[in-house]
């Protein structure tokens, strides 16, 4: 199986960039987009593949590199030098991956230059068998609500007070059993109370559920690194418009995106927005 490696500065609790491998099995309705790289370059390009992918990896590692040194030595003059480290700890997990070709710097600007303006297709919000949708894209609130920029997957989450709720229309292609993927971003409670919000399909019982996680515990550090906990109930729907309502038990929600998904079984990363 082959992989590729998504190397992404995601600087949380200063615990520096993560590395995410993902793999070309999942289902490419909601996979991330990116077949280039794990597809076959000599096609695509005419060229060896070991060396443009082992290039195109090479050039994001030097891309983070560089840009660390950038925040540390040039931003306000140096003001915060030190702040930011590519490799915290000296771990394994931050070297560069070890790859099947070796290749110089004059190499790696060479083969990682191909592709540079290939673009993945883009993937539909909504399919035969499932839709999906940001939170910020409601059809209706019970109270003023005003989604946060650059905040979640979505780039738009919406912190929603406790009490309030927001209502989804949607239109369905299949029927049978499904489920329903509700993403809310991993807040913290505060209060040292609990984290619940619930949902109903089609006006019926709300479904209370809850994202409080043990601190530390492998749950919480996935939700962490994704910046989603993602919660996945099983519902069934038929072909048609249904309505979905998602509300704030308790404070500290904040909803990001959700699916109607009738492949409960479906692996991935990205919602298809």
């Amino acid at each position: 199986m082959r992989t590729l490696l998504l190397l992404a500065f995601l600087w949380f609790g200063g615990n520096g960039p993560l590395t995410y491998t993902v793999s070309r099995n999942a289902d490419p309705v909601v996979g991330v987009a990116v077949e280039m790289l794990q597809g076959d370059l000599q096609e695509v390009t005419g060229l060896r593949p070991q060396p443009a992918r082992s290039g195109a990896t090479l050039r994001i590692v030097q891309y983070d590199r560089e840009r660390t040194r950038q925040f540390n030595e040039e931003l306000a003059g140096g003001k915060w030098r030190g702040l930011m480290c590519d490799h915290p700890r000296d771990l394994p997990l931050y070297w560069a991956p070890d790859l099947p070709v070796s290749l110089t710097d004059a190499e790696i600007a060479k083969w990682g230059a191909y592709g540079q303006d290939w673009h993945a297709p883009e993937v539909p919000a909504a399919g035969r068998d499932y839709y999906a949708a940001n939170a910020c894209d409601y059809t209706a609130a019970t109270a003023p609500v005003r989604p946060v920029r650059s905040l979640g997957h979505s780039g738009r989450a919406v912190p929603v007070p406790k009490g309030a709720s927001l209502r989804y229309d949607f239109r369905t292609e299949s029927s049978g059993k499904a489920v329903i993927r509700v993403a809310v971003i991993p807040t913290q409670a505060l209060d040292k109370g609990d984290i619940r919000f619930s949902f109903s399909v089609d006006g019926g019982a709300p479904q209370v559920l809850s994202i409080k996680e043990p601190y530390r515990s492998d749950r919480w550090k996935q939700n962490v690194m994704r910046g989603q906990a993602v919660v996945a109930v099983p519902v069934e729907l038929g072909a048609g418009v249904h309505t979905l309502t998602l509300s704030a038990v308790d404070d500290h929600i904040i909803f990001d995106q959700w699916m109607a998904d009738f492949k409960p079984a479906r692996r991935f990363y990205l919602f298809p927005l």
